[in-house]
């Protein structure tokens, strides 16, 4: 992934003090069970399913992310989406071509709610996402980010930039 620069600001997380975080939502594959058009012209996709390989400097916020929900918009798929999430920690060996996913060895695993407003798939998106740690190095923590769909000439494709934060209350 030469020439990928990805920024994190971390330290360790003490007395509940709040981590920043970034990392880079990169899209693997997506999948939709129904999607209905109204006579109207709206778009109704329900069992909507995609895979991103998460890319982080930030070894709790790197991994593999499978998004579940639905998605209601208009024909140009301008619209809103929302659903829920589960964030498998670990890392991904692209030494091979293909990216293959490795998990964390403590067994990190975040649940979490999303939603998206703007174009499905493009350039014009916000994303919002909140979830906490239930298993591994993340139990118990907590994590808020904001994202922005962007192309990306690295993976010539869109990808997600999140910002936001971690906490664990535990500290």
């Amino acid at each position: 992934m030469a020439g990928l620069v990805l920024l994190s600001w971390a330290w360790p997380v003490a007395g509940g003090e709040k981590q920043n975080i970034q990392s880079i939502a990169v899209p693997m594959g997506f999948a939709m069970e129904e999607m209905r058009v109204t006579p109207g012209g709206i778009i109704h996709v329900e069992g909507l399913s995609a895979v991103y390989m998460m890319l982080s400097d930030n070894p709790l916020t790197a991994g593999r992310i499978t998004v579940t929900g639905n998605f209601n918009g208009e024909l140009s798929l301008n619209g809103v989406g929302s659903g829920s999430a589960i964030f498998e920690g670990g890392a991904w060996d692209s030494t091979s071509g293909t990216p293959v996913f490795n998990a964390s060895a403590d067994g990190g695993l975040w649940e979490g709610m999303w939603e998206h407003k703007g174009i499905l798939g493009g350039a014009i998106t916000q994303h919002k996402a909140v979830g906490h740690g239930v298993a591994g190095e993340v139990q118990g923590m907590v994590y808020a980010v904001e994202g922005q769909t962007v192309w990306n000439d690295e993976f010539d494709m869109y990808v997600t930039v999140y910002t936001g934060w971690l906490l664990d209350p535990k500290n």
